[in-house]
């Protein structure tokens, strides 16, 4: 595979933290915390640059140019959560996780793979 496709990227995971367990008891409430997440979420990826490359369920995969706007656009999106969670009772709240990974990113036609 020649290397012209290859390069240096910042990728995020990113998913709610319990979401599983809120399908289970309450699949309504599951479902609408899920839609505010994305519209919280979604504005702070364009800010920062982030292109999401697939959702599964709850879960984003996110690419970036930099380490650096992965890092900003996590600590963007936590502060908005947080703000978000802070009136709310404990069962409305909205908890992600993210985890950032920098290494060399390869785009084919198969979709797009880490390389370390």
């Amino acid at each position: 595979m020649p290397d012209s496709g290859r390069r240096l990227a910042a990728v995020a995971f990113i998913d709610l933290v319990g979401f599983t367990q809120i399908s289970q008891r309450n699949e309504a409430l599951a479902l609408q915390l899920l839609e505010e997440y994305r519209g919280i979420l979604r504005p702070v990826l364009a800010k920062h640059d982030g292109s999401e490359i697939k959702t599964i369920g709850d879960g984003f995969l996110v690419e970036f140019a930099s380490a650096l706007e992965a890092v900003r656009c996590a600590f963007d999106a936590q502060q908005a959560l947080h703000d978000l969670n802070s009136p709310r009772a404990p069962e409305r709240r909205i908890q992600a996780r993210f985890g950032i990974h920098v290494g060399d990113v390869v785009h084919s036609q198969g979709g797009q793979s880490m390389k370390d």
